[in-house]
């Protein structure tokens, strides 16, 4: 049953993109597959199409059905629903313990190929025989080595895990060498915020992506009713019935 009515809701929204005029250009749908395989490598991506039962031009068409559809329902539905100022009040007053930023740190980074490299930049920061933005500057690989190493404030789980240890440094702090795929580093903490409560203009994108979410959900499932019930639908059970 739910696979039926799945194919109705695509069979309806179909008609409706066809109806309504929705189109895409072939940029967008260039730009749309080029997302769809980003992280992939020609093998492994090709694999998965084979693993998936999929032709190449199958799944071109299903991420076409899907732009559509979503371009669709962007027009016809989601444009429509808005939340105020007050809607937005109300619901960080009710939810206010979910909006905190948690404890960020702030800095240096250095990232070089070899442990012969970073066992000997450690050696230079010990002798403090040049600072830990100049040795960024002169070895890092990092695109942030022309600052100085300098990253910025980030919170914990915003970089991978092997990293997660910079938080317990102290301002100043350098630490360990730290071994990843990408290389070896080295990090030093020049800064840090506590943990805090957000306040409403910190938070209100968040509240408002959260409500319109709720409130698009809702619209389109009403909007999808009012469809199906103004549409003629057949479905024919007895070639359900041999299909199982």
């Amino acid at each position: 049953n739910r696979v039926l009515e799945q194919v109705i809701h695509n069979s309806l929204l179909s008609q409706e993109v066809k109806r309504n005029g929705i189109g895409i250009s072939q940029e967008e749908l260039n730009e749309a597959l080029l997302k769809a395989e980003t992280g992939y490598s020609e093998d492994s991506f090709q694999k998965q199409l084979d693993f998936e039962g999929l032709t190449r031009k199958e799944w071109e068409n299903i991420i076409e059905n899907n732009l559509l559809i979503n371009k669709l329902i962007s027009n016809l539905v989601n444009s429509k629903v808005s939340v105020s100022e007050s809607e937005m009040h109300r619901y960080f007053e009710e939810n206010e313990s979910k909006f905190h930023k948690g404890e960020q740190v702030k800095a240096l980074h250095i990232m070089v190929e070899t442990e012969e490299e970073i066992r000997t930049i450690q050696k230079e920061l010990q002798s403090k025989q040049k600072d830990f933005s100049a040795l960024a500057k002169e070895f890092s690989l990092g695109p942030e080595g022309t600052d100085g190493g300098d990253l910025g404030y980030f919170e914990a789980g915003q970089m991978p895990e092997e990293f997660d240890n910079v938080f317990k440094l102290k301002i100043n702090g350098v630490s360990d060498i730290i071994r990843t795929p990408y290389g070896f580093h080295l990090f030093k903490v020049v800064d840090k915020i506590e943990e805090r409560k957000m306040s409403f203009e910190e938070s209100k994108k968040q509240v408002e992506k959260i409500l319109l979410e709720e409130l698009q959900g809702s619209a389109f499932q009403k909007w999808l009713v009012q469809l199906k019930d103004k549409s003629e639908i057949e479905i024919k059970y007895e070639l359900l019935e041999k299909i199982k």
